[in-house]
């Protein structure tokens, strides 16, 4: 309940300090909604991109492309979750990199131009294509993100 709790009030000061801008509001709810889902979301363990690709678009109504685990980026795929952002519902595709939790956000129109933002301690890389805004989440800078994005940016059209 106090994770609840602290969460809402963190929710609560995004938006309050980051109303001036849009784009980094956007960055700091997907960055608390990416260490609520670690905490307590459902992964699975072992999961196929192209099963939730179906999924998605049976369910939500919308096609989405969920990029696969690569082993030889050390890269696993654990789930595919709707959530809420400050820009309505989103996919959030939960992956494990290097051991560490990675997120890949995806909306169904475009919010934002490219950025590359700190968002509460998490990197942000925002980008638009296709007519959708991507964004990919990972704690703190880690090293060889951009290959990641690189990665996502190949496969998530």
């Amino acid at each position: 309940m106090s994770l609840a709790a602290s969460l809402l009030l963190a929710v609560a000061g995004v938006f309050l300090f980051s109303a001036a801008d849009h784009v980094q509001a956007f960055a700091d709810g997907l960055a608390l909604d990416h260490v609520k889902c670690f905490k307590v979301g459902e992964t699975h363990a072992a999961v196929d991109a192209s099963t939730w690709s179906t999924r998605w678009e049976q369910r939500q109504g919308w096609p989405l492309v969920v990029p696969a685990s690569a082993p030889a980026k050390n890269l696993r795929l654990l789930t595919v979750r709707r959530c809420l952002s400050t820009d309505g519902w989103s996919a959030h595709l939960m992956y494990v990199w290097n051991g560490d939790p990675l997120s890949v956000y995806v909306l169904p129109r475009v919010v934002s131009a490219d950025r590359l933002l700190d968002a509460l301690g998490h990197q942000a890389v925002i980008w638009s294509a296709n007519g959708r805004t991507y964004a990919v989440l990972a704690e703190g800078h880690p090293a060889g993100l951009d290959q990641m994005v690189n990665y996502v940016k190949a496969n998530a059209k």
